[in-house]
């Protein structure tokens, strides 16, 4: 998890593959030069691996789809929290007056009176809702991680909306519903919530790219990347 703290003792006649989250633009690449390639979750880093001409590979977390069940909207929403310490969802969901069922760890401070309704959101419940709101580390958006927890709304069954991060774009398009800011997240949220055909477009491009993101599809990937790195050595 931590590019800085590497093993030392590496077996040079071994392929090497390194695998990190993300890997700084302001660090020296010398870092890295005991590995054959580096593999990372993060779009920007993979940009300027490239960049410095290093062997490198694009593999976010795995998403597999584990609810099939049929998607249909209904324009409920609701927010999954993680105990922070702010919730952006939560603040512009109360601007906008729409109701919303709440989950998970709330710190109290983002409540505002409102009461949570259960500590999780059972797997099989997530296609209750049109959409699924839950806020997105600082450090993930900054590094141009997709969160864990938009893969497990997506696992589930369900829609995230959540605030722009160029690493969604990168994995899913414009599947996913983004916003740009809190005037953008009220119009966007009122207008998907009455635009039930569209949601259901999104949720089957968001399955149909989920496939390329799949388990079986990233172990696949690390397999070809040992195979090249083979050809590479004859």
């Amino acid at each position: 998890s931590d590019y800085k703290d590497l093993p030392k003792n590496i077996n040079k006649e071994a392929i090497n593959i390194l695998y990190i989250p993300y890997f700084s633009d302001k660090d020296s690449p010398e870092l890295l030069r005991d590995f054959d390639v580096i593999v990372v979750k993060s779009a920007a880093s993979f940009g300027h691996l490239q960049a410095i001409n290093a062997r490198t590979a694009y593999i976010p977390n795995a998403v597999d789809i584990i609810n099939k069940d049929a998607f249909s909207p209904n324009e409920k929403i609701a927010y999954i929290g993680d105990d922070g310490d702010f919730s952006l969802s939560l603040h512009l969901i109360k601007n906008s007056e729409l109701p919303i069922d709440i989950y998970g760890k709330v710190n109290d401070n983002n409540l505002d009176g409102q009461q949570v309704k259960s500590a999780s959101l059972n797997k099989n419940k997530y296609k209750e809702y049109s959409l699924i709101l839950i806020d997105q580390d600082e450090e993930d958006v900054a590094q141009n991680i997709v969160s864990d927890k938009i893969l497990k709304i997506i696992s589930n069954g369900g829609v995230p909306f959540v605030r722009y991060n160029p690493a969604i774009v990168k994995m899913f398009g414009d599947a996913i519903p983004m916003y740009y800011n809190p005037d953008h997240f009220s119009f966007e949220l009122n207008r998907l919530l009455k635009s039930p055909e569209e949601l259901k477009t999104r949720f089957n491009v968001i399955g149909n790219i989920s496939t390329n993101w799949s388990s079986n599809m990233r172990a696949k990937k690390i397999i070809e990347l040992f195979d090249i790195m083979k050809k590479k050595r004859i």
